[in-house]
Order: structure tokens, then C-alpha cells, then sequence
């Protein structure tokens, strides 16, 4: 399943959900403005019942910039808040 983050689709991503075994959500890692967005989707979709026992991979697309910022994309995606799930 593939499907993309704008907002008009994404409360049609919940079609998607019925046995799923696995979530792979890919964030943007230079859109530092929209992380808290990324997080709040991500855990609104990992609280659907059909997604309980759902392995997750979570992968941090454009990470050239943090070459350049010197800055680590583990401190970027911690802001997701995953391991409260």
C-alpha cells in the first residue's frame, strides 16, 4: 500500500488498514515546520484497532541537509514521539 500525505486523502488512508501487518511512514527530514503534523498523523493511524499488532518503520527521507547542519536526524524523529506507542 502505498499512499500520499495530503490532507484531502488521508482520512481515506483507514481503507488501507484491515490486515495490514506493517506501517512504513516516511517524513520529510527538512520540514523541521511539520514534524508535530507527522507525529499527530502517525499516532492517530497507530491507534486504529486494525493496526494494533502492526510492525512500524519510520524512514527519514532528505537527510542530505543534516550533513550540512550537522544536526542529527535522531534528534529530529524523536519528536515523533514513537516509543510512546
Amino acid at each position: 500500500m502505498a499512499t500520499a500525505g495530503q490532507d484531502k486523502i488521508r482520512p481515506l488512508w483507514r481503507h488501507y488498514f484491515q490486515n495490514s501487518q506493517g506501517v512504513i511512514f516516511v517524513c520529510d527530514s527538512n520540514d523541521r515546520d511539520r514534524i508535530e503534523e507527522a507525529r499527530e498523523e502517525l499516532h492517530r493511524m497507530l491507534n486504529e484497532p486494525e493496526l494494533a499488532a502492526a510492525s512500524l518503520l519510520v524512514l527519514a527521507n532528505k537527510q542530505v541537509r543534516w550533513l550540512v547542519d550537522s544536526k542529527r536526524p535522531q534528534a529530529q524523529f524523536s519528536k515523533l514521539a514513537w516509543r510512546t506507542l
